[in-house]
């Protein structure tokens, strides 16, 4: 059956670590990773199936287990946004971060800024404007 699906492993075993990583909430560094292609490297000089077979599955689960570090632990930059109040325009950038709300006299929403452009350059920041 592996000779005829070769690629079955590596994707149960990816998705079963995407699943994982996100109904536990565990993530795992990239060092976990880099130990187990170590180890698949290695396990290919063994003359048995059973050793590739059992690290190529851990190896593709840890994997899927670090690919959701970006979206589940997210850098953010600690400039605040009060830094850059002054009198001279900016442009600001980011995304909405919730519904705009609406009323008979005015309408508002949220921005989560991620940079600030003054002069041309462009100016990491973190916070939320009204707007």
């Amino acid at each position: 059956m592996l000779r005829e699906r070769p690629l079955l492993i590596p994707f149960l075993a990816l998705a079963a670590g995407l699943c994982a990583a996100d109904y536990y909430d565990t993530l795992l560094p990239l060092s976990s990773a880099v130990a187990l292609l170590v180890c698949l490297l290695l396990s290919c000089f063994v003359r048995s199936r059973i050793p590739v077979t059992i690290f190529t599955f851990a190896f593709f689960f840890v994997w899927g287990m670090y690919a959701l570090t970006p979206w589940k632990s997210p850098v953010y930059p600690t400039i605040p946004i009060q830094q850059y109040t002054s009198r001279s325009p900016v442009i600001v950038e980011g995304v909405i971060g919730e519904r705009p709300v609406a009323s008979a006299s005015a309408s508002s929403f949220i921005l989560r800024t991620d940079a600030v452009i003054r002069d041309g350059r462009v100016l990491p920041v973190s916070g939320n404007l009204l707007i």
